[in-house]
This record gives C-alpha cells, structure tokens and sequence, in this order.
C-alpha cells in the first residue's frame, strides 16, 4: 500500500477573505491547512512572508485570504490599514 501520510506540500484547504467569507475558488492555500491555518494566493501568484502574496503578471504585492473561517489567527492576512479603500 502508499504512504498515506498528510504531505506538507500539497495546498489543501478552504480560503476566506474575511470572517465567514468564503473566497473564490481560484484563492488557493500557501501550503497544507492540515498543519495548521495558513493565508491563500491567487493560483499561479507567489505566496510571501508576512502573509501576502505576489503577482508576476501585475507586478503587485497583495493580502488576500487565510484558512481561518473567523478570521482571527496570526496567519491570516492583517488588512485593517485597508478597509476604507477597498471592500472586503
């Protein structure tokens, strides 16, 4: 039989872009929400220290999504500073 062990690696979860809101299915989790919760990226994008995310197309740097449901953990990105200039 295969290994069935949980790999590390694989992005494996669900993405949310603010408390209780479910992000697009194109966000994609920045590792494996098995080992705990992690921020999401636009599939295709680079996922960053500090919770964000990069897009070569574009050229930006971006805060997008977490694995968190309440939006409450460390590694879900902190975008308070933005919240009068974008909706969320």
């Amino acid at each position: 039989m295969g290994d069935t062990k949980t790999d590390l690696l694989i992005s494996n979860g669900t993405c949310y872009y603010a408390k209780g809101k479910l992000a697009d299915n194109y966000f994609i989790p920045c590792g494996n929400a098995a080992f705990g919760h992690i921020h999401c990226c636009s599939a295709g994008n680079k996922c960053l220290v500090d919770n964000a995310c990069y897009s070569d197309e574009y050229g930006t740097t971006y805060l997008a999504a977490c694995t968190n449901e309440s939006y409450s953990d460390d590694r879900c990105p902190d975008k308070k500073a933005y919240r009068g200039t974008a909706p969320l």
